[in-house]
Order: structure tokens, then sequence, then C-alpha cells
């Protein structure tokens, strides 16, 4: 009967190591699938930091090339205006001092009660006769 105690505290005594070593090996497992998400996690998070600057970089260059193209463009717009201003400038001085003078001269005629409206005048005005 003695021996049977015996025999009963030392499976009782194993069992207890082999579920102290459970929990150990589940601890253990714990940590290292803990560790391993960290590790998954942290991957992610660097490949998503380096989509992100290559993104980051490629609107930097898109944006670059809009802005030397819209440079080229207004460039391009810049000097077909000077050119046009240097063939007609002085065409266009004495467009203006004609109409000018045009409308100085229908003044007066409204003033002085010969014309009663510009558009008349310019038409059909008896004055410019």
């Amino acid at each position: 009967m003695q021996n049977m105690i015996k025999k009963v505290v030392e499976m009782d005594e194993k069992a207890r190591e082999l579920e102290a070593q459970a929990q150990q090996e589940k601890v253990s497992i714990k940590e290292q699938i803990e560790l391993q998400r960290k590790k998954v996690h942290d991957e992610y998070v660097e490949q998503a930091r380096i989509r992100a600057k290559k993104n980051d970089q490629m609107a930097q260059e898109k944006a670059e090339k809009q802005l030397e193209e819209s440079v080229k463009k207004h460039q391009e717009a810049l000097s077909k205006l000077k050119e046009q201003f240097n063939l007609n400038c002085d065409a266009w001085v004495e467009e203006i001092v004609k109409r000018v003078i045009e409308y100085a001269h229908f003044v007066i005629l409204i003033m002085g009660g010969v014309c009663n409206g510009f558009k008349q005048h310019q038409q059909r005005c008896v004055c410019k006769g």
C-alpha cells in the first residue's frame, strides 16, 4: 500500500512537472507569436513607408514636369506676344489715337447737338460727309 501511495505521489509530481513544462512552452510560444506578429507588423509598416516615399517622389517629379511644361508654354506665349507687339505696335498706336480723336469729335458733336448716338455717328452721321 505504501508502494501504491508512493507511486501515486510520484505520478502526481510527474504530472505537475509536465503541466509546468506545458505552461512554460505555452508562454514561450505566446512570446514567439508576439515577436513574429511584431516583426510582420514592422515589416509591413516599413514597406508602407517605402511605398509612400516612392509615391511622394513620383508625385514630386510629376509636379516638376508639369511646372516645366507650364513655364515653357508661358514663355512661348510671352515670346509670341512680344513678337506681335513688335510687329503691330505702330499700327495699334495709330488705331488707338484715331479712335480717341474720333470719339472726341463725336463728343463735341453730341454737345453741339449734331449727333445723337455713337453707333449712329460711326455708321451714318451727317457730320462725316
